[in-house]
């Protein structure tokens, strides 16, 4: 988890980790930026995020449950 916000996220999802999976979620509380998501994620990682305050780009692997335009 993105340190702060989504530290409590990941703390909640660690039953669902998968130990020898190459893959990482990388999950974060909210999308402002997305430089905190940025700053983490590696070539092979997917991230999510509860709530996005901007538009997050296409080519950026990370989704948002919830966008400014949901609410």
């Amino acid at each position: 988890g993105i340190p702060r916000g989504g530290s409590k996220l990941a703390q909640a999802l660690e039953k669902y980790i998968t130990p020898d999976s190459i893959f990482r979620l990388v999950v974060d509380d909210v999308w402002t930026t997305g430089k905190s998501m940025r700053d983490v994620l590696r070539p092979s990682d997917y991230g999510i995020v509860v709530f996005a305050r901007q538009p997050i780009p296409e080519h950026m692997p990370v989704r948002a449950i919830f966008t400014m335009s949901n609410v």
